[in-house]
């Protein structure tokens, strides 16, 4: 046990001094009054902590233990100090410095004479220690050693964004909505997009947006306070605060419509934030997967959002086989009654009025970005979170579905679907894809 003659005294003394006081209340003293009345009783303190390191020190060797001690700088103030020569508390520790290496010896050897041969005293071997011998071929010519192994480098950390773009990433952000490709700018002469439609476009909207749903309280917000924290969330992304009522107004319309299916109809603007997880991080156990299996799939379960081309499209995607762990964050988890439902925010721009965001828009932007695809794997991670998290849960019975919700789109008084996508795959797909994905890690429920 080397080092146990570190002493408990108090530093410098511009040091701030922490202790518990009188009544058991952890204190700083960064300079008071009574600071040398504080240092004895953080000093105190600190002996108390270091004789206690030392009590284990001691009692933990199996079969033998070694102290160091003697006539060391500043050890005056140390546990083993204060153990070996203090006879009793009243005695000031500063005492110990005037002792004589002799002194000390006989302070230690009535602790070993009392042990019943269960201590040994004796000095620190004299002289320095032997050299390390040279290794009999230290002569001999190094050289490198070639790697004739091989690297599976299809075990990875993959996403959808990997997948969806061929190119493999080391780790996956929560996705945020890049600006939509193909869209044109207006034509010089031609009016803009007014309104939110105006809004700026790219990943910094993107994560405006999804901060700002993040941090709000659907069900709990008045209108003051609403403006408060937009006006906050604009500033603190660099956004014009001449926003905040178009803003504002985007808030209300998606608050207010409508969601859910088979007559359990409700609003988000009644779902409070016990009945929400936000950005829920997954790791999805992901077997050798490659394109031509995940056609397959959804090739044999073909029906509304997965037919005609859809599967063909899935083929053509040119990431290398890969396995290990599909990661992905879902931006919004909400309960409504006895149903689950998986909800993705996209701040994309489809076009610039509430038309532009109809059903059949919806559909397009989904195929085109391949948003099919990664809700069907959210979908796959969700419900094995759920089976383990949910008491008897069956997905037939608990899984209420997915929403796309494209905000700048969203408009009750248009119609129920306007900014709003929502398909519930079926049973047999989600099983058949958490099959290919992670067969024998998925249960059979």
């Amino acid at each position: 046990c080397p080092m146990a003659w570190d002493g408990s005294a108090g530093g410098r003394k511009e040091q701030p001094l922490r202790f518990h006081d009188s009544r058991g209340h952890l204190t700083l003293d960064l300079g008071s009054t009574d600071r040398e009345e504080n240092r004895k009783l953080a000093e105190t303190e600190s002996l108390a902590e270091d004789l206690r390191l030392l009590y284990v020190a001691l009692t933990r060797a199996r079969s033998r233990c070694y102290l160091v001690w003697g006539r060391i700088n500043e050890s005056w103030s140390s546990a083993p100090a204060y153990l070996f020569h203090r006879p009793s508390p009243a005695e000031p520790a500063a005492a110990v410095k005037n002792l004589s290496s002799e002194q000390l010896r006989s302070d230690l050897q009535r602790v070993a004479d009392s042990a019943g041969g269960s201590i040994a005293l004796g000095p620190l071997p004299p002289g320095a220690g032997e050299p390390c011998p040279s290794l009999p071929d230290a002569g001999r010519r190094l050289a490198c050693r070639r790697f004739s192994g091989r690297i599976d480098r299809s075990w990875k950390i993959s996403s959808f964004s990997a997948l969806a773009s061929g190119k493999a990433r080391e780790t996956e952000l929560p996705d945020r909505d890049a600006q939509a490709a193909g869209l044109e700018e207006p034509a010089p002469g031609r009016e803009g997009p007014r309104g939110i439609f105006a809004f700026p476009r790219g990943t910094k909207a993107g994560n405006f947006f999804h901060g700002l749903l993040e941090r709000l309280d659907f069900s709990g917000t008045d209108p003051v306070e609403l403006e408060g924290r937009v006006d906050e969330e604009l500033r603190l992304y660099g956004f014009d605060p001449s926003w905040k009522k178009e803003v504002c107004g985007l808030l209300q319309r998606l608050f207010s419509a409508e969601l859910g299916r088979d007559g359990e109809k409700f609003t988000l603007g009644r779902v409070g934030l016990p009945e929400r997880l936000n950005e829920l991080e997954f790791y999805l156990p992901l077997n050798p997967l490659t394109p031509e299996k995940l056609r397959e799939v959804f090739a044999a379960f073909g029906r509304g959002p997965v037919a005609e081309s859809f599967p063909e499209k899935i083929g053509r995607l040119e990431f290398s086989p890969v396995r290990g762990f599909l990661k992905g964050f879902i931006d919004l988890v909400l309960r409504h009654g006895r149903r689950f439902y998986l909800v993705d925010w996209k701040s994309n721009y489809l076009g610039a009025s509430v038309g532009d965001y109809r059903p059949e828009a919806l559909a397009a932007a989904m195929q085109r970005e391949l948003y099919t695809l990664q809700y069907h794997l959210y979908a796959v991670a969700l419900d094995r979170y759920l089976r383990y998290r949910v008491p008897d849960y069956r997905y037939d019975i608990n899984f209420g579905g997915v929403y796309y919700i494209f905000l700048r789109g969203v408009d009750p008084s248009r119609g129920p679907h306007y900014g709003l996508y929502y398909d519930l795959p079926p049973a047999g797909l989600v099983g058949e894809l958490g099959r290919v994905l992670a067969e024998q890690q998925m249960d059979g429920k």
